[in-house]
């Protein structure tokens, strides 16, 4: 249980810290290469808080706070209960744990980042 409760925590504090970067990246990544928006990174974070105050910096944010919360929770708990049902700790029962746990993610990761990227552009233009 305790795995769990790390995971969500630590997934809440990954998204909130990281967000704004990833929506500056996101940005920056879909702009027109022709007719750029930004001239670059900081060009773009400072463009997206003067146009759309600090919260566009969050946009889409939804998405991924759920997402990544379970899904924190998911492969913290899916790793710690494949070790303890493993038993021994060698690197190729880390291993397998952490393949285990990565399965799992990637089934929920996929449709949550279509989500988040739609949402962080919603209001601009290409």
């Amino acid at each position: 249980m305790m795995d769990f409760v790390a995971g969500c925590m630590g997934g809440a504090a990954g998204v909130l810290i990281g967000h704004p970067f990833d929506t500056v990246k996101v940005r920056l990544q879909v702009q027109n290469a022709h007719k750029p928006l930004y001239r670059g990174t900081f060009h773009c974070f400072h463009s997206i808080i003067r146009q759309e105050s600090i919260f566009g910096l969050y946009k889409g944010i939804g998405s991924p706070m759920m997402g990544l919360t379970f899904i924190n929770a998911i492969v913290f708990g899916v790793q710690g209960n494949t070790m303890r049902l493993l038993g021994k700790d060698t690197p190729t029962n880390q291993f397998l744990a952490g393949a285990a746990a990565g399965t799992i993610q990637c089934i929920i990761c996929c449709p949550m980042e279509l989500a988040k990227t739609r949402m962080q552009m919603q209001g601009t233009r290409l």
